[in-house]
């Protein structure tokens, strides 16, 4: 029986949103709109006040746009809508006279003003305005937490602390940003006011103090007056006894405040800096992303919507955390790439994720790593994620030069005004580089870009900083290579720094900018293959669709091992049934749960640090002995040993897809056409490849220019005819897998050279 449901999963990142739909009969539709919610195309003539030729590289080819808001970029103008559009002529009609100043080339952007998820959907399903959507069934990831966060545009945020720890967020862990300055800056916390309550428990979790009653109800009026949208509740030794939490979140729920956030709650673990600053950085966002996520569900209609988590899992949205979004984008990516790679039977991975804003690496060997603390900003916070690493090094990352030496990022263009090739007024950026070196082609990039707008921005870069110009391709050249050293010591952090030598893993590369860059990453890490999917530039929406719902449940114990072994099947049994209840207040059948891991946490005692350990009824003495003499070179004798928590994962059951082989009859395709590359020193004549016009059996050798609808790949390795003894430099026998899964795209393989072979 058909499905009666579309099935759409989005990833709205800091550039771009990336959608991959399902109708109800099975047929796939896949779609790039920018974050801002919005699609570009360029005016190239004006045939009335009201009527234009224009330039669109859309896949949407039907008109569904009545009614959507049209703006000219650059230009200031009274608003105006698009009356329709006819895509067989290029032509486009508004709804009355608009006066253009400029009689160039103009670019244009059209919007219907809704959240970049509804109107992804509404493209995908061809749903005008003037209808609702048809059900959907929605899985999305999104940075709206992390954007919230970084730019400081969260709620008006109270945090109620425990008498005595005012100060407790500004003090912090006394750690400096920079030991060198002799002056160092003062915090600025999330929350806009902080009180004191008179409570106490000791850290036996035993009363000492109760709340007073009149006390509480005396501050809920005098804050009423100070706009306070989000309430943060942090006491000391909550994690151990609650209570005093409990009862001032009821206080407050009853006196209409909605936005309430409870510590022992969504962190009941010890440490209480760590715990205060994950309540306070949780409330500071809640209202912000329930607003946003209330904006996607209400269009959904009958549908209904999961979140991805950062930990890699999916989560109802009305069961969502705020603290725990802050990489659902990068871990959809991952769990994408790992199931491409499962699909080529590759265990081994080393996820390559270069979007606009940044790039996310993360190793992945049969299992994923998490982390338990993650550092967002200048807040840490206590929320499970998947083990990923970020560099501010993305195609929108800015190029900038003093004179001296160049630089490439932190600071990015973002999709406004995004690289200047966008036509929006943006500066030079690592897309505007890869454009002006032939690494990109202007027919296939989804939106429109001018490479006269990148090389103005080149010229005044080079020209203003009195640069020397006789040669514009190195210097060019120069900051691909300060964008790719800084991709690769990420890569080096998760690999070679943790004793992995990455010429054992194959690079998934993806995100938009991905397949510009993979090549050089690998050649410059020593990696001898890449997996490039098709889906690449979506890939984290790829991965929306790959994730499983499911839970952890975690259980802080902070007792020798000696005297927990024997409770320890009770305690793990214990996380294991609350893990399944979680899942299963989602409307998940208990048939259709299982326990996927069950991970230990041990350290000697007076220790800080605490080394994972995957319980499957082993020894664990001898477990935890072996990784951390792996780890740290020596073991230490007769010293005790503590377990300082359990955490077991429990995860909704999926029928894994199955691998089909089909023997393919290799040939050598012929180009689209040939453009000019800069490649290794000198231009050169390179073919391009549609990636859309092959099949299965290809074979094409670099160096060459693959193109598609969302990426383009820069192919630069040695060809197997190297690898035998004859000496071709920088070149790569590429063939489309033969294993026919969607997902699945080239796999390019080859040792890599340095210099002349």
């Amino acid at each position: 029986m058909k499905d009666k449901y579309w099935n759409i999963w989005i990833d709205t990142g800091g550039t771009f949103t990336d959608c991959i739909a399902y109708d109800p009969e099975g047929h796939n539709f896949s779609l790039k709109i920018l974050s801002k919610s919005a699609l570009r195309g360029r005016i190239v003539e004006q045939l009335s006040k009201s009527h234009f030729k224009v330039e669109i590289q859309w896949t949407i080819q039907y008109d569904i746009f009545k009614g959507y808001d049209f703006n000219i970029l650059g230009e200031v103008h009274r608003p105006v809508k698009v009356q329709f559009i006819d895509f067989n002529n290029h032509d486009i009609f508004l709804d009355r006279e608009l006066d253009i100043k400029s009689e160039n080339c103009l670019d244009f952007e059209i919007s219907s003003g809704e959240e970049a998820p509804i109107l992804a959907s509404r493209l995908v399903t061809r749903t005008p305005l003037s209808r609702p959507l048809p059900p959907i069934q929605m899985r999305l990831g999104s940075t709206i937490g992390t954007n919230a966060l970084l730019e400081r545009k969260g709620a008006n945020t109270l945090l109620l602390v425990t008498k005595g720890f005012k100060d407790l967020l500004l003090i912090g862990n006394q750690q400096r940003p920079d030991i060198f300055s002799l002056q160092v800056p003062n915090k600025n916390p999330l929350y806009s006011r902080v009180e004191e309550i008179n409570e106490r428990v000791t850290s036996k979790g035993e009363l000492i103090e109760p709340v007073n009653n009149l006390e509480i109800d005396s501050l809920i009026k005098k804050i009423k007056k100070n706009n306070i949208e989000s309430v943060a509740i942090s006491f000391l030794h909550s994690y151990l006894n609650p209570d005093h939490e409990k009862r001032i979140l009821q206080k407050f729920n009853k006196t209409g405040f909605k936005y309430i956030t409870s510590s022992s709650t969504i962190a009941p673990v010890i440490n209480y800096l760590n715990r205060t600053e994950t309540a306070t950085v949780n409330a500071y966002l809640e209202p912000r992303v329930r607003n946003y996520l209330k904006n996607v569900f209400v269009n959904l209609k009958n549908g209904n919507l999961q979140v991805m988590t950062s930990a890699g899992g999916l989560v109802a949205y009305n069961h969502f955390l705020p603290k725990d979004s802050l990489f659902s984008g990068p871990a959809g990516g991952i769990v994408g790439a790992v199931d491409a790679a499962k699909k080529i039977n590759k265990s081994k991975i080393l996820s390559f994720d270069m979007g606009g804003t940044s790039t996310d690496v993360a190793r992945y060997h049969n299992k994923y790593e998490y982390q338990y603390k993650t550092k967002v900003g200048a807040a840490t916070i206590v929320s499970p994620s998947l083990s990923i690493e970020t560099v501010a090094s993305g195609g929108g990352s800015i190029c900038q030069s003093d004179g001296i030496k160049f630089t490439v990022g932190p600071e990015s263009a973002g999709s406004t005004p995004g690289p200047a090739c966008y036509g929006a007024g943006g500066p030079l950026t690592i897309t505007d580089v890869n454009l002006l070196l032939g690494r990109l082609d202007e027919n296939n990039f989804g939106i429109p870009v001018n490479k006269k707008l990148s090389q103005k921005a080149f010229d005044a870069l080079i020209e203003n900083k009195s640069i020397h110009r006789k040669n514009p391709e190195l210097i060019l050249e120069g900051f691909l290579q300060i964008a790719n050293e800084k991709m690769a010591t990420a890569i080096r952090k998760i690999s070679i720094n943790k004793g992995y030598d990455t010429s054992e893993y194959t690079l998934v590369s993806f995100g938009g900018a991905g397949g510009q860059h993979a090549c050089d990453i690998a050649e410059i890490l020593n990696i001898h293959e890449i997996l490039i999917p098709y889906n690449a530039s979506l890939l984290s929406a790829v991965g929306m669709g790959n994730a499983q719902l499911e839970r952890f449940s975690i259980k802080q114990v902070l007792q020798p091992l000696r005297e927990v072994v024997n409770d320890l099947d009770h305690l793990i049994d214990h996380c294991g049934k609350d893990a399944t209840n979680k899942l299963m207040n989602e409307n998940i059948p208990e048939k259709d749960i299982f326990i996927r891991e069950v991970l230990i946490y041990l350290r000697f005692i007076g220790q800080e640090a605490t080394l994972e350990i995957t319980y499957n009824k082993q020894d664990l003495l001898k477990a935890f002995q072996k990784k951390y003499s792996k780890i740290y070179g020596h073991w230490i004798k007769n010293r005790e040993i503590e377990i300082e928590s359990i955490k077991v994962i429990a995860t909704e059951k999926r029928i894994q897809d199955k691998l089909i082989d089909k023997p393919v009859r290799a040939y050598i395709p012929k180009p689209h056409k040939h453009q000019k590359l800069w490649f290794d020193g000198s231009w050169k004549e390179v073919p391009v490849y549609i990636w859309e016009k092959l099949y299965p059996g290809a074979h094409i050798k670099g160096p060459v220019l693959l193109v598609s609808h969302f990426t383009a790949i820069v192919v630069r390795f040695l060809s197997d005819d190297a690898r035998q003894g004859t000496s071709v430099h920088h070149s790569c026998a590429v063939r489309l897998d033969h294993r026919v899964l969607p997902g699945v795209g080239f796999a390019f393989s080859g040792r890599l050279s340095v210099g002349d072979v």
